[in-house]
């Protein structure tokens, strides 16, 4: 739709080189990918458990070929480790925060998509550092375009709020 001209601007991950041809990324911030469970999880009360621990219980994943699957197998395996066949992938925020809030699922997800719940207490993070696994999400534009006014306010909007966000993580 960015490229086709049917949106002025998006807002995500840098995706393969051969789709990023005509698009320019400007890096907004960067996400690391976390660990997440229900509260009362098993896993919680030895905050932080062994990863091969962690890798015993039901997980969810993205699918192959994203991004955060891509970090998460990367991840691993620097770690001598690698994902059990038995996981469940899903593109489905939704799902996966229902099947992490009810069952005993670990869920290896970005962050930013489970704040809100880490933060009403509705999902817990496990304290387990995932260095290496950060995404860049940033602004795609049309590389060739010239943005509306009322683009290129948003835009600011959108770049103020990152930078604020960056400044007090």
């Amino acid at each position: 739709m960015l490229k086709a001209g049917e949106i002025d601007f998006a807002i995500g991950r840098m995706a393969d080189p051969e789709m990023m041809v005509g698009l320019s990324f400007e890096l907004l911030f960067v996400e690391p990918l976390v660990l997440v469970t229900r509260p009362g999880h098993p896993l919680a009360a030895d905050n932080p458990p062994s990863l091969e621990v962690v890798l015993g219980f039901p997980l969810i994943v993205s699918p192959r070929g994203m991004v955060p699957r891509h970090n998460t197998e990367s991840f691993l395996q620097l770690l001598g480790l690698r994902l059990p066949a038995n996981v469940i992938e899903t593109l489905s925020v939704s799902l996966a925060r229902l099947m992490a809030q009810r069952f005993d699922y670990v869920w290896f997800v970005s962050a930013g998509a489970v704040r809100d719940d880490l933060e009403k207490g509705l999902l817990a993070r496990l304290e387990l550092s995932t260095d290496g696994t950060e995404e860049p999400v940033g602004l795609l534009m049309r590389s060739e375009s010239t943005p509306s006014a009322a683009t290129r306010e948003l835009v600011g909007v959108i770049r103020d709020t990152a930078a604020s966000q960056r400044g007090g993580s």
